[in-house]
């Protein structure tokens, strides 16, 4: 029930931005930057573009073995600007020895190469683990590095994630939260909005879970995620957060807000025909209607799907849950697993929709993903609207659902029914958010 429990990629997806840019602009100011870059007249125009953003710690170098002896040698640096083109070593090195020195500081990739050159650099550096928050063009533009960095906050007073003490969650942090003693340990959901191209209303959330702890402040799922499957407390804490989530629809409906919620599953779980009956009854408990929960399956783990996993799966549609397929596009499913699993509808990855417009590949993707789905006869989220034009795009194409910043940014209860009271469409809601 947890988004990323398939593939913590503590990317795009499962990065949520502060409330506001202004707390955001405050929250970066206080971040220490180095930048490497051997050009003197870039490092300049970095400089006045960092000092324009409030920073005013920056460490500049132009060499890139220096640099990492620095960062070696305990560099307070939380964010690193990073030219690709060093002389004395190219960017993709760079990368692969800061990943065994500092894997936790954010990084930003500054190049003249092209587009394309420089996603595929993004995601190697991911895929090395490192945080990279993305790359931009030069000459380096203010409001890009600006709307970079405030994408990619996290949630929480103060932003405590990045704060936080450096040791680990331990084993007892999460058997306290999951036994209810909440003092120290906690799971907390947020809820993005979901929103129907056809009437512009908020018809779903998809249901985000963090996990709070008194030390470390507001914990993302890779943060959490890897040691409850370590020890054998995933479908413990899954069944936590679906009870937990039956009690906030069934509140909202209460209050006559026929909200849906879509909740990521491990697929694995369904390998136990017990836990597709404990679906069933705590639905049934909560008197919520199946209809109104989607359960979320990542694209990358539909290759594993057994015959008891299937009958599962089978079991819930017939009773009116919705199945997805998430994150679709970034797996290396066949298309025979998405014929023979009863999915409902198909979650196109933000990959290939934020930017869309001016990106060949990406739109190509999409409109392939979304013929597919249409043949297929399910229904068609686009996740990562980000903008008035990614909307348009989707629209074009005839999608269904949408899911972004450009509709809401995941929030709390109070927070998203305040969305809610507030909500006059899409375009209204983000004019109010800018």
């Amino acid at each position: 029930m947890i988004d990323g429990l398939d593939n913590a990629r503590g990317q795009s997806n499962s990065s949520l931005r502060s409330d506001g840019m202004t707390a955001a602009h405050s929250s970066l100011a206080s971040q220490t930057v180095m930048v490497v870059d051997a050009d003197a007249a870039h490092s300049d125009s970095h400089n006045k573009t960092l000092r324009a953003l409030g920073h005013s710690g920056i460490d500049f170098q132009s060499r890139g073995p220096e640099a990492l002896e620095r960062l070696r040698s305990g560099s307070a640096a939380q964010l690193l600007l990073l030219d690709l083109h060093l002389p004395d070593m190219d960017g993709i090195r760079f990368m692969r020895e800061l990943a065994q020195i500092r894997s936790d500081m954010e990084l930003v990739l500054i190049s003249g190469e092209n587009r394309r050159l420089l996603e595929t650099t993004v995601n190697l550096g991911r895929s090395m683990g490192l945080n990279v928050l993305g790359a931009l063009p030069r000459p380096l533009e203010l409001a890009s590095l600006k709307e970079l960095l405030t994408r990619e906050i996290k949630p929480g007073a103060g932003n405590d994630e990045n704060q936080s003490l450096n040791r680990p969650l331990a084993q007892t942090d999460l058997q306290e939260g999951l036994a209810g003693d909440w003092a120290n340990n906690r799971p907390v959901l947020l809820y993005q909005p979901i929103v129907s191209l056809l009437t512009g209303n908020i018809v779903c959330v998809e249901v985000l879970t963090r996990w709070w702890n008194r030390e470390r402040g507001l914990l993302t799922p890779e943060k959490f995620l890897p040691l409850a499957e370590k020890f054998g407390l995933l479908d413990e804490l899954s069944r936590l957060i679906y009870q937990q989530t039956l009690k906030q629809v069934a509140d909202w409906l209460s209050r006559d807000q026929k909200i849906s919620a879509a909740i990521n599953v491990s697929i694995n779980s369904f390998n136990d025909p017990d836990f597709a009956n404990f679906l069933i009854d705590a639905a049934a408990e909560h008197q919520i209607d199946c209809a109104r929960l989607v359960f979320e399956m990542a694209e990358t783990q539909t290759s594993s799907v057994q015959p008891r996993c299937l009958e599962s799966l089978l079991t819930l549609r017939l009773k009116g849950f919705r199945l997805s397929i998430d994150d679709f596009g970034t797996g290396s499913s066949s298309l025979t697993h998405l014929k023979n699993i009863p999915f409902t509808e198909l979650k196109i990855d933000r990959e290939f929709v934020t930017g869309a417009c001016d990106n060949a590949a990406s739109r190509s993707i999409l409109e392939a993903s979304v013929n597919l789905a249409k043949r297929l006869n399910i229904a068609i989220v686009a996740e990562g609207v980000e903008s008035r034009r990614d909307w348009d795009l989707v629209e074009a194409l005839h999608c269904d659902y949408v899911q972004g910043y450009y509709c809401g940014k995941p929030m709390d209860n109070k927070a998203f029914l305040a969305h809610l009271e507030s909500w006059q469409g899409p375009h209204q809601a983000a004019r109010i958010q800018d």
